[in-house]
């Protein structure tokens, strides 16, 4: 869900069919905005403003019931958050290590009262993935392992989007089992 965004001069008046507004903490006190308002103190704040704008659009004020990672392991590595049963965001990575690192983000960025990660087991990338996201990314119940053949197909809707994230969509909205966590 790519998010639509205007841009505006603080003095302008604000149109009521914008519903979020995200600005710098030192313009805040300057909007007389009726809009719901995320001030940001530095650029790397960013992308949490835009996780809290995508949950109030999507009527998530607080928290999502339910946090699906669907993780595409392989040479491209595709990453996809979705909440609830919405797509949020996906991401493609050549690393493991990028990749893990922008799944811990996600799960920090959109709080949700169950949180899952899922990772498809059609390359043998997934093992390396599944014991470092076990490892490293804290506040989810579960890491599942998925049977990712035909992860592709069926997910029309998502045709703008790269191969990769609309495979780990894919694997996000699957059932799977549990990963055994193994102790370094």
């Amino acid at each position: 869900m790519g998010l639509p965004f205007e841009s505006f001069r603080v003095e302008e008046k604000i149109p009521a069919g914008i519903l979020v507004i995200i600005t710098s903490e030192r313009e805040r006190s300057r909007l007389r905005a009726k809009q719901k308002v995320i001030a940001v103190k530095s650029l790397e704040d960013v992308p949490k403003a835009i996780a809290e704008a995508r949950m109030v659009l999507l009527g998530k004020e607080g928290s999502f019931r339910e946090l699906l990672v669907g993780i595409d392991p392989g040479k491209n590595i595709g990453v996809a958050v979705v909440a609830d049963g919405e797509f949020l965001e996906g991401k493609v990575f050549r690393d493991v290590d990028s990749a893990v690192s922008y799944v811990k983000q996600a799960v920090e960025r959109y709080p949700a009262a169950k949180s899952f990660i899922k990772i498809g087991v059609g390359s043998p990338e997934y093992e390396e993935l599944a014991f470092k996201v076990s490892s490293e990314v804290k506040g989810v119940q579960k890491v599942v392992l998925v049977d990712e053949s035909g992860s592709g197909r069926g997910l029309e809707k998502f045709k703008g989007l790269p191969r990769d994230v609309v495979s780990a969509i894919s694997i996000a909205m699957r059932e799977g089992r549990q990963r055994k966590r193994r102790v370094p």
